[in-house]
């Protein structure tokens, strides 16, 4: 199973590397440079044992935790949604180059009203400690705190970079230990954000699995992508005001092409699903 998950991932590197995604799923500061707390690793490592199953969002209901997030929003006269992330919320992929799902929000959320205010600070290759400084930023860190509602993608890259790093010894428990690491920067990502603005609403989009249609009979590569958005969706339900949009399912069973000519991002259809399941859990009025 070890060797063909490691050829199968390979493979998978191959084709992202020969596509072209390298040069957007650029390298960055080594995170690793962030020493974890012991003690935090530790609770991690328990928590990650005790992760069920993830949960099939059609089955549970979108609405369930978005309820919480719709209130306090129509005594409003306007809102303000600020997009954090990497190339998703920068909106690669896109044919009319107007940000991906956040532009296709503006649009149906505003038509020709322009109430709510989108502010897109997306950029592509970004990873989470990337993201922790970005939001440090005098023009970001305004912006957040000013803001309503703050959307944010992030994560993919963290997995890319661990690919990247390993690609001549890779092993399945190279995710398994760095998503730890993954948890602890994303948890550090939402206590910046929550001490900028302790009142904005916060939703972490889910990430999905681009090689589901290529590599189907690689189930290593699908288990990843699962335990890290468990990963994700855990961190989220222990902070108050901070939400998980699942994606995945979407392109899992999606019918037609979803995918970019890079056959890694979305394209407008594939934005088009990611734009209707944020509406399903957020009230931008």
């Amino acid at each position: 199973m070890k060797r063909r998950f490691l050829i199968g991932i390979s493979l998978a590197i191959l084709f992202i590397a020969g596509i072209g995604l390298y040069a957007v799923l650029k390298p960055g500061d080594d995170s690793r440079n962030v020493k974890p707390d012991p003690t935090q690793i530790q609770q991690n490592s328990a928590r990650q044992q005790a992760m069920a199953k993830p949960r099939d969002p059609e089955q549970s209901g979108p609405e369930a935790k978005a309820v919480v997030g719709r209130k306090g929003f129509l005594s409003r006269k306007s809102t303000r949604v600020v997009a954090l992330g990497d190339s998703l919320t920068q909106g690669v992929g896109d044919s009319t180059k107007s940000g991906g799902y956040i532009g296709i929000l503006d649009r149906k959320v505003n038509g020709d009203r322009k109430k709510v205010r989108f502010d897109n600070f997306g950029h592509a290759g970004d990873r989470t400690d990337q993201l922790y400084r970005k939001i440090q930023d005098p023009k970001v860190s305004t912006a957040i705190a000013d803001s309503d509602i703050v959307l944010i993608t992030i994560g993919a890259n963290d997995i890319m970079k661990i690919v990247k790093s390993n690609i001549t010894n890779l092993n399945y428990d190279d995710f398994t230990e760095e998503r730890g690491q993954y948890e602890e920067r994303l948890q550090r990502v939402f206590n910046e954000l929550q001490k900028i603005n302790p009142d904005a609403k916060i939703y972490l989009l889910g990430f999905y699995n681009p090689f589901l249609k290529y590599f189907h009979d690689i189930p290593e590569l699908n288990d990843i992508v699962k335990m890290w958005n468990k990963t994700s969706e855990m961190v989220t339900e222990e902070n108050e005001n901070i939400h998980y949009i699942p994606t995945k399912d979407l392109f899992d069973k999606s019918r037609g092409n979803v995918f970019y000519e890079d056959n890694f991002h979305p394209n407008d259809k594939g934005y088009q699903m990611m734009a209707d399941r944020v509406l399903k859990y957020v009230n931008f009025k």
